[in-house]
């Protein structure tokens, strides 16, 4: 896995570009858990910029994978808190996926995370100074 870096959106988005490179010439999909597990970490990066502490997955729900992704190509993922309650936040993950020849991108998944502190931070004070957009 190589990344292309990450370019901050704002403060509760983030980008994040990965390109996984074929063993051989044939053209195997990147697995699912392969995908899963990108999802689940740039899914905490967002809920950690935006709470200012980790925050653990408590809940994926509505995992819809559309398309195959096959090795090779280039795998776009951009996130955003969809909404933040007290102590718990759900984030939006959406993958594009990009044939590198062509540069052709194609929708290809989304998933949404339930995230919160861990237990010990859990009576945490909310931050007074921060609001939600809208």
């Amino acid at each position: 896995m190589c990344s292309s870096g990450n370019q901050a959106l704002n403060d509760t988005e983030r980008s994040s570009s990965n390109a996984r490179s074929p063993p051989s010439s044939r053209r195997p999909n990147v697995r699912a858990g392969a995908l899963l597990k990108l999802i689940d970490v740039v899914a905490g990066v967002t809920a950690r910029k935006h709470a200012g502490f980790s925050c653990v997955t408590v809940s994926v729900d509505s995992v819809l994978l559309l398309r195959p992704i096959y090795l090779g190509e280039l795998v776009h993922l951009s996130t955003s808190v969809n909404r933040a309650w007290g102590s718990s936040m759900e984030v939006g993950v959406r993958v594009v996926k990009e044939d590198p020849r062509t540069g052709e991108r194609e929708y290809v998944s989304h998933c949404e995370s339930r995230r919160m502190p861990p237990r010990h931070l859990e009576e945490a004070e909310p931050d007074p100074n921060l609001s939600p957009l809208t």
